[in-house]
């Protein structure tokens, strides 16, 4: 209870949302969050839209509920950002689902207000489709800017937040994300968890309970050295002939475990 009170907290205070503590799901990793969330909604056959690129398992959990995955793509020159005109038209009658990242894993691509207050113009117009909102890199952002799709008119009661502690805490081995949402996804997410693995670990809940309610300077010190190195990794990926650069907006490329050439070769296959 006391880490569902500082989620509810931190919630409200950076990110416009208001929740009950009954609406808060916390899980082992925001993986799971994720995977409550599918498994408790999608029927076999219901369509998930995906934002491409996107993360490498939204597609696998999306099909391990019976899902079916629509990937809906941007490149390069939209700046990896999917158009709500695109969403809009992959739309169709067994639609439930959107999944999204902001900031983006993998392409540090961050949507802006306007561009999320147009895609949800969309979703809350046709009232049927929920959203989740993969927000877990949150801290580790250079716009200096985030916004959340569900404090958008509407959207309330048609998006699940999912958020952590691997990213923006450094606290990736202690398995610990939550979601908040509508009452009646929570109360399923609830029953789905209760199922597979009970409940995260009580000594990673009290110690993230203790990091939300600190001051936010050791992240930022860590921001601003991935900040660092990504002037340094694109100024010397633009010198290489024939590659294109973006300009990521948040860490991915030059903070995650994985080697840059990794990134650099999914880019190439990407393009």
């Amino acid at each position: 209870m006391d880490l569902r009170n500082a989620i509810c907290d931190k919630f409200r205070v950076e990110n416009k949302l208001e929740f009950k503590t009954s609406q808060i799901v916390v899980s082992n990793g925001a993986k799971q969050s994720i995977a409550n969330i599918c498994l408790a909604l999608l029927d076999e056959g219901d369509e998930a839209i995906i934002l491409a690129p996107y993360w490498v398992s939204y597609v696998e959990i999306v099909k391990f509920a019976g899902g079916h995955p629509v990937v809906v793509s941007a490149g390069i020159e939209d700046d990896f950002k999917v158009k709500a005109d695109q969403i809009k038209d992959a739309i169709t009658p067994r639609t439930k689902l959107l999944i999204f990242s902001s900031p983006c894993n993998p392409t540090g691509s961050v949507y802006t207000y306007d561009e999320l207050e147009a895609i949800a113009q969309v979703i809350s117009a046709n009232g049927n489709i929920l959203v989740i909102s993969d927000e877990i890199y949150e801290y580790i952002n250079f716009t200096g800017v985030h916004a959340s799709i569900g404090a958008f008119e509407g959207m309330k009661d048609c998006t699940a937040t999912v958020n952590g502690f691997s990213k923006g805490f450094s606290m990736t081995g202690w398995r610990l994300g939550y979601m908040g949402g509508p009452q009646w996804l929570a109360d399923a997410c609830n029953k789905v968890q209760g199922q597979i693995t009970s409940g995260a670990a009580s000594f990673s809940q009290e110690a993230a309970a203790v990091a939300l309610r600190a001051n936010r300077s050791e992240a930022m010190a860590m921001r601003e050295a991935f900040l660092r190195r990504r002037e340094l990794v694109v100024s010397m990926l633009k010198e290489v002939p024939g590659l294109k650069v973006n300009h990521p907006q948040e860490h991915f490329c030059v903070s995650r475990r994985k080697p840059l050439f990794w990134y650099v070769q999914w880019q190439c296959e990407y393009q």
